[in-house]
């Protein structure tokens, strides 16, 4: 279980996840039923842990962005800014953790990498 959620279908030592898995997961789940219902989709929100190795959450947010704007699913990413004191988060924007007097700081790379995945119109 994570976070209270029944993950025993995820075999992480037999699957890759990647572009293609996330794909056809996300095909296989959502597009059929949202075209046969003639509905748009919308993925609130995703993101990773700031616990996460930063050159990782980089590479999840631009493999997660550009499969949702390869299938024509808005999105949204989690979050702009966290919460000092909760322990984790998974924003573009952090407080110093290690000198919580100091203002907040920027994930440049993550910010980027989010940024240019934004479809513009």
């Amino acid at each position: 279980k994570f976070n209270n959620i029944d993950m025993s279908w995820f075999k992480a030592d037999q699957e890759i996840i990647d572009r293609e898995w996330m794909k056809k997961d996300i095909t296989w789940k959502y597009i059929h039923w949202a075209r046969e219902n003639r509905v748009p989709l919308f993925c609130g929100e995703f993101g990773t842990s700031n616990f996460i190795r930063n050159d990782y959450r980089i590479h999840w947010a631009e493999d997660v962005a550009s499969v949702l704007n390869e299938l024509g699913i808005h999105w949204t990413y989690w979050e702009y800014k966290g919460i000092y004191g909760w322990g984790y988060s998974f924003s573009v924007v952090n407080q110093q953790t290690d000198h919580p007097e100091k203002e907040f700081f920027i994930n440049q790379p993550l910010l980027e990498t989010i940024a240019s995945k934004i479809k513009k119109n």
